[in-house]
């Protein structure tokens, strides 16, 4: 099996305020990295001459999780207009926000995002490395790289969800969830307790055809599935 050089999915997307928190920002990447995860930050990926709203959009799409660090400048402009979009995914369960408070108390989200105090954050007190470091660390404990594969299926197997019932992918889901409830449901239902991914993934691979709104998920495990040589004319059978 051949696996492909260079990533086009991320682990995570950055969104901050350039006037508070740029020189953090950079740093997290940094320090995520250091960690091997893929991070897309927006002074890296968007140069003089592209689409400030079109790169964003690109870079949201082709990332797994969102790191949303809220400072006291976050909540007005452009940054209020992207960590709305950020947060109406989170809800339809399209990705995870990982939040980061950056000088902020309690009573400042309170006020300025009371939506986000229901997320366990990441304190840190100045846009050090080492205020990087720690907040790399703290991240990475709750994702691991060898994660990747699982989350992308849950991202694609969630979307099919909305769609179709069936007890197979109820199953995934519940034991991917650790939900025992919805567990025994589903193999009450006819749920196959051994079912794999790869055999959920055929059974659902076209259903793009049908249902629009799975394309991003979609996209983003097929993306990784050919980059890692599992599927593609070089994959070995």
């Amino acid at each position: 099996m051949v696996a492909k050089k260079g990533s086009s999915i991320y682990d995570f997307f950055i969104s901050y305020k350039q006037i508070d928190t740029a020189d953090f920002a950079a740093n997290l990447k940094a320090a995520l990295e250091a960690l091997k995860a893929e991070v897309w930050l927006d002074s890296d990926k968007l140069h003089p001459g592209d689409s400030l709203l079109c790169g964003i959009e690109d870079g949201i799409r082709d990332s797994i999780d969102a790191i949303v660090i809220m400072s006291e400048h976050y909540f007005t402009g452009w940054s209020a207009a992207e960590r709305a979009a950020l947060f109406a995914l989170m809800v339809s369960k399209r990705l995870r926000i990982i939040s980061i408070w950056y000088r902020l108390q309690e009573e400042q989200v309170q006020e300025l995002a009371p939506m986000f105090l229901d997320i366990l954050a990441v304190k840190v007190e100045d846009g050090s490395e080492n205020s990087a470091l720690h907040a790399a660390a703290e991240i990475m404990r709750g994702y691991k790289r060898p994660q990747r594969r699982a989350r992308l299926f849950e991202l694609f197997f969630r979307s099919v969800r909305r769609h179709v019932k069936d007890p197979d992918l109820e199953v995934w889901i519940a034991v991917f969830s650790d939900d025992v409830g919805m567990l025994e449901k589903a193999l009450k239902a006819g749920g196959d307790p051994n079912i794999r991914d790869s055999e959920l993934w055929n059974r659902y691979n076209k259903i793009i055809m049908e249902h629009e709104d799975v394309f991003p998920a979609w996209r983003r495990l097929y993306m990784y599935l050919y980059e890692e040589g599992s599927i593609g004319l070089d994959a070995e059978e």
